[in-house]
């Protein structure tokens, strides 16, 4: 039996938002890219400013939508910021991915 299976169509994620703490580099980064390239709109939060507009600088430019949040996930009035930004600029949190220590 022969299936006419498109993985992306499965699994897209057009018209979600997720976000992504710890996205400055390494894994997520990675899962940055891989959210975006499923079509969610990807808020990249980390305390490394400089990183994280990059990572949504290079999401913008290979045709995603992200956007840069600063966050420190040790201090919850950050936290309470970043999901109060997100709601601003460009909606509720549908997935979140936390990949901070």
């Amino acid at each position: 039996m022969a299936f006419d299976f498109k993985v992306a169509e499965a699994f897209s994620l057009k018209g979600r938002i997720a976000l992504v703490t710890g996205a400055a580099s390494g894994m997520g980064e990675r899962l940055a890219h891989t959210l975006a390239g499923a079509g969610a709109t990807v808020i990249c939060a980390s305390r490394r400013k400089d990183r994280i507009e990059k990572v949504a600088a290079d999401i913008v430019a290979a045709g995603g939508q992200a956007v840069a949040i600063e966050l420190d996930v040790g201090d919850s009035d950050s936290v309470k910021r970043v999901f109060e930004h997100a709601q601003r600029e460009v909606g509720l949190v549908d997935v979140l991915v936390t990949l901070t220590a």
